[in-house]
């Protein structure tokens, strides 16, 4: 999980930055619920993977869901972390900007396991028999 990234603030900044940082804590709380949801799904790849006994509707479902989860981290990444502008910060610009880049990278990190396990679903799905009807 990606916890406590974001060490305690050793000094005063000036009131943008503080803006900032605040914008970015925000983010960082977003990520890490969507980490979650993307956790629970990996739990079920998991137990497919042990014994493919989850449902091929269920699986479906998974991978629908991590498909929107992708987007909803697209637009965090996209429109929220890298809209955090550090070019007219003075006082917390290095510290905006570190943070801002860790974020960054975390959400990569998280994009490179949901592609797997969109991988896995989809390979989950093809192998599993479609209900008759």
């Amino acid at each position: 999980m990606f916890k406590d990234v974001f060490p305690p603030r050793q000094r005063i900044y000036s009131n943008a930055s503080e803006s900032a940082l605040d914008q970015l804590t925000d983010l960082q709380t977003l990520v890490s619920r969507l980490e979650r949801k993307v956790k629970e799904v990996e739990w079920q790849v998991t137990v497919h993977n042990a014994s493919p006994t989850v449902p091929r509707a269920q699986l479906a479902e998974s991978k629908d869901s991590l498909a929107q989860m992708l987007g909803t981290l697209e637009k965090l990444q996209y429109n929220g972390i890298d809209g955090i502008i550090t070019a007219q910060l003075k006082s917390g610009k290095d510290c905006v900007r570190d943070q801002r880049k860790a974020l960054n990278k975390h959400c990569e990190s998280l994009r490179a396991t949901m592609m797997s396990l969109h991988q896995q679903l989809s390979v989950h799905i093809s192998a599993t028999t479609a209900p008759s009807m």
